[in-house]
């Protein structure tokens, strides 16, 4: 059997009250302590004289939470957000709380160690702007620009449409560019003007750079194509006189 050391005093924040009649798992001394918190517990005698045990847990939380608190960060910007207050409750673990107010106008209570550590740096908007950033291709979708590049490619191509006939029918096609990638498009004709539409410049060329421009109605009828009268549809007009054979 081991040889027992008397142990008496103060080892760390534990007092030692007396010897406990059991013997550890090693057939090691045990000793009934107290903390200076009021955790009474049984502790090894080998942990108190190599140190390992110097307080039932509080005085790790006591410095955590001392080293936590020491840090003024009232005024100071992380991410989005702009402390305004240190918040007068603690978090589960002791933690300093602070009063938050982030860039989109939402106010949260956010622990210092998330802030900190850059865990917690919105309130959320970050990530939906970045989710919404990286899901959008151009941010054009649904407007005026946008849809006169649609109906382009759907009057060359689609022979569905009802304006096939008189560009796609007739070879009018559209720059290899301007037809895959809007932002392409976009960069060479710029905005839509309001009271405007696309024009070709040449009514028999191609939707391409050089030969559009935005122009008014009146400028889009004077450069249509001239028009061809169907003889089979043809009517006489009220004054056109006729022969007689």
């Amino acid at each position: 059997m081991r040889k027992i050391i008397e142990l008496s005093g103060k080892f760390g924040r534990w007092t030692i009250v007396a010897r406990y009649p059991k013997r550890g798992r090693w057939h090691g001394d045990l000793w009934f302590c107290v903390c200076d918190c009021g955790i009474e517990r049984v502790v090894p005698g080998r942990n108190l004289r190599a140190g390992k045990s110097r307080s039932c847990g509080c005085g790790k939380r006591d410095a955590l939470r001392k080293r936590m608190t020491t840090h003024e960060l009232t005024g100071a910007r992380f991410g989005r957000w702009r402390i305004i207050a240190r918040h007068p409750e603690r978090g589960r673990w002791g933690e300093d709380l602070w009063s938050c107010v982030c860039d989109c106008g939402i106010k949260r209570v956010v622990s210092g160690r998330s802030l900190r550590t850059g865990k917690s740096v919105s309130c959320g908007c970050a990530k939906r702007d970045a989710l919404r950033k990286r899901k959008t291709t151009h941010g054009q979708t649904g407007t005026r620009i946008y849809q006169c590049w649609k109906d382009m490619k759907q009057r060359c191509f689609n022979p569905r449409n009802a304006g096939y006939r008189y560009y796609g029918e007739r070879g009018i096609g559209v720059h290899e560019d301007w037809r895959k990638d809007f932002l392409a498009f976009f960069a060479d004709v710029l905005d839509a003007p309001h009271g405007l539409s696309l024009d070709r410049i040449n009514n028999n060329g191609n939707y391409e750079p050089g030969n559009v421009r935005w122009a008014t109605p009146l400028e889009q009828v004077h450069n249509r194509r001239p028009q061809r009268r169907s003889k089979v549809n043809s009517k006489p007009r009220r004054n056109q006189c006729w022969s007689r054979q």
